[in-house]
């Protein structure tokens, strides 16, 4: 009848079930409650390791499956290490993404990837991993990894999130928004949070790219958390502001844009499009026309 909670407060990755094993870790306290904190777990039970060709097969395995995975001209994406010395490595081959989570591997960011892991599937807070396997710690020689070119962003909408977990995606052309303490990645009523989770410097301050006028591209690592979809970046650069007065984007000023405000005089007004108003005098006249005269003669 003796008994006090396993919990699994290092998140290495363990799936505990019913059962008899040789538990090895911390024992610790929350609150009033005892807490046995594993660092290992053994069973008498031989563990079964299924072998599986790439990651797309791994993302469907079973949490708690012990795996060998095969990785075919894979590309490390993203490599990052926390302060406390936690690595993730994120890597993508030609069916998928699956983040490492120490693993231990020795992976760089952008390197090239082939032979064999054994891992075990896992999430953390809905977020798909691979952790250290208990059938085989060594698995960094099994593998072969050299120096690559840099990996490709995909790009993506903002309501394709949950297809690109763990992925090296970009949101092109979206606004950076602030809701309280929180920022977005957004495109009309869809948004995606912006999250520095690799504590990279240059988003210390996501402020500096909340703007009414521009536009950014935000490329980094999608990751879910919970039930919230989170880009961490790794770039955010401007999109380049086109000619306000091309109003027909044919890349140039000319007689068709005087002609989009003819266009848009011959309409009621109630049923016109302000955003011709070029002058901001209230109404869409010759006066706007004026505005791309003035601005063909330059």
């Amino acid at each position: 009848d003796t008994k006090f909670q396993v919990y699994d407060q290092f998140r290495p990755g363990f799936t505990l079930a019913a059962g008899t094993f040789n538990v090895k870790g911390i024992v610790g306290i929350y609150k009033t409650n005892k807490q046995f904190w594993p660092t290992a777990i053994d069973t008498d039970q031989p563990v079964e390791t299924v072998e599986v060709a790439n990651i797309a097969e791994f993302l469907d395995l079973a949490e708690g499956t012990e795996a060998k995975l095969t990785l075919t001209d894979a590309k490390v994406l993203f490599s990052w290490t926390s302060n406390n010395g936690n690595n993730s490595t994120y890597v993508r081959d030609a069916t998928g993404a699956i983040c490492f989570n120490r693993t231990a591997l020795g992976l760089e960011t952008n390197e090239d990837v082939n032979g064999f892991v054994y891992v075990l599937r896992s999430s953390y807070n809905k977020l798909p991993q691979a952790n250290v396997s208990a059938a085989n710690e060594t698995n960094a020689e099994n593998l072969t990894h050299e120096a690559g070119d840099p990996a490709e962003a995909k790009v993506i909408a903002v309501t394709e999130a949950a297809d690109y977990l763990n992925d090296l995606v970009s949101l092109n052309d979206v606004a950076v928004t602030v809701d309280g303490t929180k920022y977005y990645a957004t495109v009309g009523e869809d948004k995606v949070q912006i999250y520095n989770g690799f504590h990279l410097d240059d988003f210390n301050d996501l402020s500096a790219f909340v703007s009414e006028e521009q536009n950014y591209n935000v490329k980094g690592i999608m990751v879910v958390y919970n039930t919230t979809y989170e880009i961490y970046p790794i770039e955010i650069t401007p999109v380049e502001q086109g000619n306000p007065y091309d109003l027909n984007n044919d890349g140039k000023v000319s007689t068709a844009d005087i002609q989009v405000i003819i266009n848009e005089m011959k309409k009621p007004a109630d049923a016109q499009d302000m955003k011709y108003d070029l002058n901001g005098d209230g109404k869409i006249s010759t006066a706007d026309i004026q505005v791309i005269i003035n601005e063909m003669k330059k």
